[in-house]
This record gives structure tokens, C-alpha cells and sequence, in this order.
């Protein structure tokens, strides 16, 4: 059915509980949208804050370079040097002193809703939409089988010295967490991770929930026995 035929049965036939039901559908397609914009910012994605965020409307249109997602609600996003003038020169309520003195400024915990990729491959934007729109149940189970074998010939290209950010990982808390490879083990498919002093800080506070204590000052954590698969490398050594 086209968009023409859509509107006039909706307008003339729908019955008294079709038209009720309707929404539902209207509100899964919405939600298909929203998961297509989302699904389309990767780390390394240059974007544009086009959404308004709650708090910081004045957030809208800085753009940037995502440097990490966390919990897939979430961004780290570095600033073009346009929009770190634009943050530095006291827009909005929220205090951004580091951004007076970068070149670059990293803007932390952006929600993903908020973010428009401004130049999309466009195979992968083909591919989400398959996905998302056209695939069977028995395509997904196909394709994830796909993505898990293309995850292990990536994986075995991880090196010491790696920059690398934790993703699809079992313990949410570690997922967008970044640092530095120490370790290797291919063959038990496991590698060590020295974090960053920015992730660091964040799994002291997300931590102590799950038993990990960092004491204050210190500014790198190894986190060991991470399977490989989780590890989205972000810059080779």
C-alpha cells in the first residue's frame, strides 16, 4: 500500500477499533526511526547534536567526533575546534572550564537520540535498513552468526599497544570504558586493558557497586581476562 491509499482507508474505512489500534503501529514506527538514526553513530562517526538535550539546549548544533558509547544510550563526543569556542564562550548554565583552554573539548554522556551522523557510509545505512525494516527472524539469526565470525577475524588483529573501547561486553558497567591493550592471549582469546584516566574516573564511581575500588588519585585501571570479541579497536599502535 502507497502513502496515498494509506491515508484514505485510514480517513474512510478504519473501523472503531482499527483506528484505536493504529497508534500502536504509528508509535513502532516511530521507534523503528529513532533506532535507525541511533544504530547509525559509531564510534568514529563525525555528528551533529540536532536534537534538543535536556539541560543543555545549548548543545544544540555543536558538532564533532564520537569517541566512545557506553550503556548504547550514551557518548563521548570531541568537539570540533568551531563548537569548543562555541561551549567555551558560556552558553547554557552548565560550567565547561576545560573548554577555554582545548583545542578540542570532549563533551561526556550525550545521549545517542541527540546525535545526526553528517556523512553516513552509506553500504552500512543500507545494511541497518534491511535490518531493521525488511529482515526475517531466520535473516537476523544469519546475519548475527555473520557478525560474530567477522568479530573474530577483526579480533585477531588486536595488538599490545592498541587504543581500544569495550563494547558488547556482559558487565554493562565496562562497556565504553577505553584505554590501551597491555596484554594478549590469542589463543585463550583474552587481553588485558589499561584504562584511561577519564574511564578510570568513571568506573570508580560505577564500580562500587560491582566490588571494584579505585582509590582516589589513582588514574589508570588494568582490567584482565577480557575476551577478545569485546574489543572495538579505535587506533592501531
Amino acid at each position: 500500500m502507497q502513502y496515498d491509499d494509506a491515508l484514505a482507508h485510514v480517513r474512510d474505512n478504519l473501523t472503531h477499533p482499527q483506528v484505536h489500534r493504529l497508534l500502536n503501529a504509528i508509535s513502532a514506527r516511530h521507534s523503528i526511526l529513532r533506532d535507525l538514526r541511533t544504530a547509525l553513530v559509531i564510534v568514529g562517526s563525525d555528528i551533529v547534536i540536532e536534537g534538543v538535550i535536556t539541560n543543555a539546549r545549548y548543545a544544540t548544533g555543536l558538532s564533532g567526533t564520537v569517541q566512545a558509547i557506553y550503556d548504547d544510550k550514551y557518548a563521548d563526543l570531541l568537539l570540533d575546534e568551531e563548537s569548543t569556542k562555541a561551549l567555551a564562550s558560556g552558553k547554557g548554565k552548565t560550567a565547561h572550564p576545560g573548554a577555554a583552554t582545548a583545542e578540542r573539548y570532549t563533551f561526556t554522556g550525550l545521549p545517542l537520540s541527540a546525535f545526526a551522523v553528517t556523512d553516513p557510509d552509506e553500504s552500512f545505512v543500507d545494511l541497518v535498513g534491511f535490518v531493521l525494516g525488511q529482515a526475517t527472524p531466520a535473516d537476523l539469526e544469519s546475519l548475527d552468526k555473520a557478525r560474530k565470525q567477522r568479530i573474530d577475524v577483526l579480533a585477531d588483529g588486536l595488538e599490545v599497544g592498541d587504543s581500544v573501547m569495550l563494547a558488547n561486553i556482559q558487565r554493562k558497567y565496562l562497556a565504553g570504558l577505553t584505554g590501551t591493550v597491555k596484554t594478549v592471549d590469542h589463543a585463550k582469546r583474552r587481553f588485558s586493558l589499561l584504562l584511561d584516566e577519564a574511564s578510570t574516573d568513571r568506573l570508580r564511581f560505577h564500580g562500587r557497586n560491582n566490588r571494584i575500588d579505585i582509590p582516589l588519585g589513582v588514574k589508570e585501571h588494568l582490567l584482565p581476562q577480557i575476551a577478545v570479541a569485546c574489543a572495538l579497536i579505535t587506533n592501531k599502535r
